[in-house]
């Protein structure tokens, strides 16, 4: 049985295939609070414990740092350790150094009393290039021998830099503080490196395995644990911590659904033909109960574009509470028809009808099959634009800058071109080149090479952007050589711009890559070359494997989308034109990427159409919506009141 705890190990495997450089610090994005800090409000998250917890049977533990470090614990003081430890401190008034000036405190439900932060800001007070930091707040030994599950729950607050993985973990000892279990402590957390977290954000994690029935437990709040390079500045808040037996006795919750194996390879939105193989799928599922569950198993549904499905299981597994394990399915499927395949996978175990949260139990993606284009996105719907990076040094100019996916290939091909779609604030006149790399085999040491010999120094020919570039719309750039691309091998396939006075911005999903397939190249703050991977995004840049074909874009079916009222409260009408009478499918999709409908509306006459869909039993929040003719698929989004 494979495990797989995303997404630091793939992560740490790609830094050091792309040979990072210690620091991706870029003083343009290291504002100070008077210039950037922008306090969010505090999302209602899901605290599905509070309600069940008999608070007088329950908590095994609580602190609220009423007295610094002695607290009132009942078990005894905390202590500091670790090179950086003293960096832990006693605060009411929030981070405060270069970067942010006299930030706001962690607004916690006690932090009148104090709390305590690692505030690697203040301790650089000079910002001399980024010094990696590495500290631990430490319990007291706790005796928790009774408790047959345990849940910690704390309120923090925080911001990093300068991956997109947190330097930030929840350890875990049972043995005194002799060896040490270090849990990620920011389940949820979306928005990468640079940004600061709701204030505060709630976070319950699952310690049952490392510490329920054991007699000599401590945790620990531990910034940059491994004392990687680069987790250098900001701050992370701690406070109101409790540990508590677990309320709930079945729970069992899909984290995540991938379109792949994503440990051997990446997740694509759009496959090409000849890039088809058997489907396989990975599921991420936890033990969210506190007791075990047993013949645990997915079943992933993939319906045509046709209508038809066909459902898969993967083998089973039993998870012990607390758990979080990987599921993975190959199946037989090759989805050689044309247009687009929704996969929505179920998990259920043994105590299936015990489970006190069914609706986590599923969730749904989809994928196209193209006739040439491979992407990592579906190419209806962006939320950001990422691009070129402004030079500080240099007030009106923008470094040298690159963006781009990986990709790995089924069989040989040649590629014939690349595709990318850039926003309007994009300079005409702009060129932008192809760069191609391969990641050599086996080279986790951190050797990267080029195809036939380019480097970002000896490019492809470039594209000059266009006004028609500048629609919004697909472009395509094709090779001035050969690449033949072949089977089993990475590749990084990037545009490059030259540093200047003009700007090149490409449209891009958010919360898109959780493959971590997205890379960037720019100069660090010494001038040197670097390559990052691990994003929060997924730009617009795809591979083209026919040049000379046209790309169905959603203008050649679709035109006029309407979406009203919205926000909705029960309902929601759709009007669009359609030149087409193929048949018609719709899905809706929550913010998690769970599909919570889908439903064909059968063949469609051309002309105008309305369609009206029932929502009332939607919990307010966003929502997208996909309708899908033939090929062409459309995204628009809707908020549920």
């Amino acid at each position: 049985m494979k495990v797989f705890t995303p997404y630091l190990s793939i992560a740490f495997v790609f830094a050091l295939s792309f040979n990072l450089n210690a620091q991706d610090f870029f003083p343009e994005h290291h504002q100070t609070k008077a210039q950037s800090y922008i306090v969010k409000e505090a999302k209602q998250l899901n605290d599905p414990y509070s309600s069940k917890m008999d608070l007088m049977d329950e908590i095994l533990f609580s602190e609220d740092f009423a007295d610094s470090l002695t607290g009132n614990n009942g078990f005894g003081p905390w202590t500091r350790e670790g090179q950086h430890g003293l960096i832990w401190r006693w605060d009411f008034d929030g981070p405060d150094g270069p970067l942010i000036q006299n930030g706001v405190p962690l607004l916690s439900t006690t932090s009148e009393n104090g709390f305590f932060i690692f505030d690697a800001d203040a301790a650089d007070p000079a910002m001399i290039g980024g010094i990696d930091r590495t500290g631990f707040l430490v319990s007291p030994v706790m005796d928790l021998t009774t408790a047959s599950s345990t849940i910690i729950q704390f309120q923090q607050f925080f911001n990093y830099c300068c991956y997109d993985f947190t330097p930030l973990f929840v350890g875990v000892s049972n043995d005194g503080g002799s060896t040490w279990i270090d849990l990620e402590a920011t389940p949820g957390y979306t928005d990468g490196a640079n940004n600061f977290s709701d204030n505060p954000m709630l976070s319950n994690i699952d310690i049952s395995p490392y510490a329920a029935g054991f007699s000599e437990v401590k945790i620990r709040f531990g910034y940059n644990p491994e004392e990687l390079s680069g987790f250098t500045h900001y701050f992370w808040a701690i406070d109101d911590i409790l540990i508590f037996v677990n309320p709930i006795e079945y729970d069992l919750a899909v984290n995540d659904l991938f379109l792949n194996d994503v440990t051997i390879d990446y997740e694509y939105l759009r496959i090409p033909e000849l890039q088809t193989n058997n489907q396989k799928f990975t599921v991420i599922v936890t033990n969210n109960g506190g007791l075990q569950q047993t013949g645990v198993h997915a079943v992933i549904t993939v319906f045509d574009p046709f209508g038809s499905n066909t459902s898969y299981s993967s083998d089973t597994i039993d998870l012990a509470p607390g758990v979080r394990d990987t599921l993975f399915l190959t199946t037989s499927l090759i989805p050689e028809d044309l247009g687009l395949y929704n996969c929505n996978v179920d998990v259920i175990s043994d105590q299936d009808m015990d489970d006190e949260f069914p609706d986590n139990n599923m969730m749904g993606k989809s994928f196209n099959t193209t006739v040439n284009i491979m992407a990592h996105e579906h190419g209806t719907f962006f939320d950001a634009s990422k691009g070129s990076r402004p030079n500080p040094d240099n007030p009106g100019t923008y470094k040298k800058f690159a963006l781009g996916s990986m990709f790995k290939m089924q069989t040989s091909v040649v590629l014939d071109g690349i595709q990318a779609q850039v926003v309007d604030s994009t300079a005409l006149g702009k060129t932008i080149y192809p760069v191609i790399y391969k990641v050599i085999s086996g080279g986790i040491q951190g050797n990267v090479f080029p195809v036939s010999g380019y480097s970002v120094d000896a490019l492809l020919d470039g594209h000059t952007i266009t006004e028609e570039d500048l629609s919004g719309e697909s472009f395509n750039m094709g090779l001035s050589t050969t690449v033949t691309l072949d089977p089993d091998e990475h590749y990084m396939i990037a545009l490059f711009s030259e540093a200047g006075t003009q700007p090149v911005y490409y449209k891009a999903l958010l919360d898109g890559d959780s493959d971590l397939s997205t890379i960037r190249y720019s100069l660090d703050q010494f001038g040197d070359d670097n390559w990052f991977n691990g994003y929060n995004y997924t730009p617009a840049i795809r591979l083209n494997f026919d040049i000379a074909l046209n790309v169905v874009t959603q203008e050649e079916v679709f035109s006029d989308v309407k979406t009203f009222p919205n926000p909705a409260n029960d309902f929601i009408e759709i009007k669009f034109t359609t030149k087409s009478n193929e048949l018609v499918n719709i899905s809706i999709f929550d913010m998690t990427g769970k599909q919570v409908l889908n439903q064909s509306l059968g063949a469609i006459p051309n002309g105008e159409q309305r369609i009206k869909l029932n929502v009332e039993g939607l919990n307010s929040g966003m929502y997208f919506y996909e309708l899908q003719q033939g090929n062409s698929v459309i995204t628009n989004k809707f908020i549920v009141k």
